[in-house]
C-alpha cells in the first residue's frame, strides 16, 4: 500500500500543477466553469483581480481534481503570464502562500523508513507550505516545470522537469528534511541516501522517470535506482 500512496502523492502533485497552468485561461466564473467541466477540477476562490488578463491575484484558492480527490488550498495566489504564443504554447509564473493539499482518505501516518516514504513525505496534506513559487511552459506537447519550489517549517521541495502528454515524466526531485524530521529516519537509511546540509537540515536528490499511469515509475539517486511498483 505504501507505494500506491507514493504513486497517488505524485499525481497530487501533477494536479496541482495542471491546475496551475489552466488558470490562464480564466477571465470569470463562467469560463472557469467550463475549464473545471473540461479538466474535471473543482475551482473555487472568494476574489479576483486581474490586470489586462495577464496577471491575476485570487484570494483563498482551491483546484482539487475531482477524479483523485487531489488538489491544493492557498490563501493566496498570484499568477502573471509571461509569454503566449497560441492556447498550446503559454508560460506562466505563480507565487501561492499558506498552501496546504488535499488528499481524500489519506493515512494520518508519518513513516520515514524506506525510499518510498521519503520520497511522498513532501506531498502529505498535513504540511502547511508558507510560500510555493514556480514557473512553467505548456506546449503542445505537455508541461514543462521551469522551476517549482515548496517551504515549510520543516520540509521543503524544489522539482524541474517535464510531463508529457502521454502522462510520461522526467522530473527532479530534491527533498529538504529539517532536524526535527530526521531524526525519525533510521540512521542505516540516512548515512547512505541523505546529504548533510546547514543548520541540521539534510536532503535528498532524485530523479523520477516513467509512466506515471503504468504500473510503475523509476526512482534514482547518486547510490541507489529502484522501480516503485504499485501493490494491489
Amino acid at each position: 500500500m505504501r507505494n500506491m500512496r507514493l504513486r497517488k502523492h505524485l499525481l497530487g502533485l501533477i494536479a496541482v500543477i495542471a491546475a496551475l497552468v489552466t488558470m490562464w485561461f480564466t477571465l470569470d466564473r463562467a469560463i472557469i466553469y467550463i475549464v473545471s467541466r473540461s479538466y474535471n477540477l473543482s475551482i473555487d476562490y472568494d476574489g479576483l483581480k486581474n490586470e489586462h488578463f495577464r496577471h491575476f491575484t485570487f484570494k483563498d484558492l482551491s483546484a482539487i481534481d475531482n477524479r483523485r480527490g487531489l488538489g491544493f488550498k492557498s490563501g493566496y495566489a498570484k499568477l502573471n503570464l509571461i509569454g503566449i504564443k497560441g492556447l498550446s504554447a503559454a508560460t506562466c509564473e505563480f507565487e501561492l502562500h499558506n498552501v496546504s493539499l488535499i488528499k481524500k482518505g489519506e493515512s494520518a501516518l508519518d513513516r520515514y523508513g524506506d525510499i518510498a516514504g521519503l520520497v511522498s513525505a513532501p506531498f502529505a496534506s498535513r504540511w502547511r507550505y508558507k510560500d510555493v513559487i514556480g514557473r512553467v511552459r505548456l506546449f503542445g506537447k505537455g508541461i514543462v516545470v521551469e522551476k517549482f519550489k515548496a517551504e515549510s517549517e520543516d520540509i521543503k521541495l524544489s522539482l524541474s522537469g517535464t510531463i508529457l502528454s502521454d502522462d510520461t515524466l522526467t522530473c527532479d526531485l530534491i527533498i529538504y528534511f529539517s532536524e526535527a524530521l530526521t531524526g525519525n529516519i533510521p540512521e542505516e537509511l540516512s548515512e547512505v541516501v541523505l546529504r548533510n546540509e546547514s543548520n541540521g537540515w539534510k536532503s535528498l536528490s532524485v530523479k523520477l522517470t516513467g509512466n506515471y499511469r503504468s504500473p510503475s515509475i523509476q526512482v534514482a539517486g547518486q547510490m541507489f535506482r529502484l522501480n516503485i511498483k504499485e501493490v494491489s
